[in-house]
């Protein structure tokens, strides 16, 4: 057992050697010894690492992340590729959207700042990055990640230049816009999943959501209970000016207004649910309720015709193990 683990670790670590080597030095030694540390360390800093690790050094190990010539991209889409035969291409396969913090003391680290930790559920000094996950239900492997950098960051050219914060990557994104941005890329190189799932800080965003129906991406994603959206499609157009209230309209609104989900959801009757039986604690897989049942048209920030996304309501019941949707 031991000895197949053992091989099946060269072999990977020689799969991503090349990716580690330039005509100038080869770093890739180095790179193997750094994942033997971080498979194997209880603490993964680069003086844990070190420790578990034959004729390991701490200095090298931070040289080689912070100042070693090699390419993080070429890593990840060999990365992703690897995945993608493994969970990729599968009815269950999937791409989850998320983000995590890290926990810093310093100001010094890439993109740190007071802001909110979900790992705290509180605003705290930490870096934040978006991950794409590569799932078939069963394995979850990540394949992406993009660290956010905050506005006093990308305001703040000497700090980004002390940092090694390449120009091209010194502008303000969202967290949605690098979730987009990996949900791209991972298309683009032929990674294989059926649907794209995020949470309510994605599912809140209506240009992510239209960004991804635009290019015939099916998605789940959570909303919050206080969502706005509409039933039935509004109707866009300038409202009508009234004598004396100013100056005519110049933006598109709906002649409607908007409902929370919440609403809808206290408004469905008994058939409109279906009762499910989770496969596992975590997930739930569901049809689409048919408009019938209740569905939203539109979410209510910036409407624009034909911007509908049909959605779903499901609410839990602890005590049957069960959803209801």
């Amino acid at each position: 057992m031991v000895e197949r683990i053992a091989q099946a670790f060269g072999a990977f670590a020689e799969r991503y050697r090349r990716f580690f080597a330039t005509r100038a030095r080869d770093n890739s030694a180095v790179a193997e010894c750094y994942l033997r540390g971080l498979s194997q360390a209880a603490e993964c800093t680069f003086e844990g690492m070190a420790a578990v690790v034959e004729a390991a050094c701490p200095q090298r190990f931070q040289h080689f992340i912070s100042n070693s010539p090699w390419h993080h991209e070429a890593v990840l889409a060999q990365l992703a590729g690897d995945a993608d035969r493994l969970v990729g291409g599968k009815p269950d396969s999937c791409l989850i959207l998320d983000e995590t913090s890290f926990i810093k003391q310093g100001k010094r680290s890439v993109g740190v700042a007071r802001q909110w930790s979900g790992r705290l559920g509180k605003v705290d000094n930490c870096q934040v990055a978006v991950f794409a996950v590569l799932s078939d239900g069963q394995h979850n492997v990540p394949i992406d990640m993009r660290l956010y950098l905050p506005r006093q960051w990308v305001e703040d050219a000497a700090r980004c230049e002390r940092a090694g914060v390449p120009p091209a990557a010194r502008r303000l994104k969202s967290k949605s816009e690098h979730a987009l941005e990996m949900v791209r890329a991972a298309r683009a190189g032929g990674v294989q999943f059926q649907w794209v799932g995020a949470d309510a800080g994605y599912g809140k965003e209506p240009a992510f959501l239209r960004a991804l129906d635009d290019e015939q991406v099916v998605f789940v994603a959570d909303v919050q209970r206080t969502q706005a959206v509409w039933t039935q499609s509004p109707e866009i157009g300038l409202p009508a000016r009234r004598p004396g209230q100013g100056r005519p309209a110049t933006k598109p609104r709906a002649a409607s207004d908007p409902v929370t989900v919440e609403q809808v959801a206290q408004n469905l009757d008994a058939e409109d649910w279906q009762r499910v039986s989770c496969a596992t604690a975590r997930a739930v897989r569901c049809g689409w309720i048919p408009p019938a049942a209740g569905c939203g048209y539109g979410m209510a920030r910036k409407p624009s015709p034909g911007a509908g996304i049909w959605w779903c309501a499901a609410r839990s019941d602890r005590r049957a193990r069960s959803n209801t949707l």
